[in-house]
């Protein structure tokens, strides 16, 4: 959590590596006849900031914070690249459905993905951000979607994540 505008809690989502991932390249959205794990991505509804210094992935580069502060409370999701410093893609249509994403309305898509397009260039470790959001205080809300990542040996992998995102505890 991050101080935000009155008003505004600042969230951010992170997950760990579950036992035997080597990284983590994808946070999805699945359909439910999908092979393997599947979850829509669900994305309660969130603060946007305006164009051209809100982004819908990656985050924004900590630069722009002097120039438009307001940036530095923008929801989106992510990969573990937080500044904008590296290239998270989206699946075709998902940035364009993003923008139906407000503070007034939630975001659910079974069908995309924010992603690296070298799989190896994905995140290890803890604490991997997957998504900011700020919502109104006092906002009690759910994320959940799919991780997608390389094992340490064998297959990749997918696993369903949820926040539960409730003030006041913890």
């Amino acid at each position: 959590m991050s101080v935000a505008p009155a008003g505004w809690t600042t969230y951010q989502l992170s997950v760990d590596l579950p036992a035997g991932a080597a990284n983590i390249y994808a946070l999805a959205g699945t359909p439910s006849h999908a092979v393997g794990v599947s979850a829509p991505l669900v994305l309660p509804a969130a603060y946007q900031a305006a164009a051209p210094f809100g982004v819908h992935a990656g985050g924004i580069d900590p630069a722009f914070f002097a120039l438009a502060p307001e940036s530095e409370y923008d929801s989106w999701i992510t990969v573990g690249v937080t500044d904008a410093s590296s290239e998270v893609s989206l699946s075709p249509g998902l940035s364009d459905a993003m923008e139906a994403w407000t503070a007034d309305a939630g975001f659910e898509h079974d069908n995309c993905a924010a992603f690296f397009m070298t799989p190896s260039d994905g995140p290890s470790g803890n604490g991997i951000v997957l998504a900011q959001l700020t919502l109104t205080a006092g906002t009690s809300a759910t994320a959940s979607g799919v991780i997608q990542g390389q094992s340490a040996s064998g297959s990749d992998y997918q696993d369903r994540v949820t926040w539960q995102i409730m003030p006041g505890l913890g």
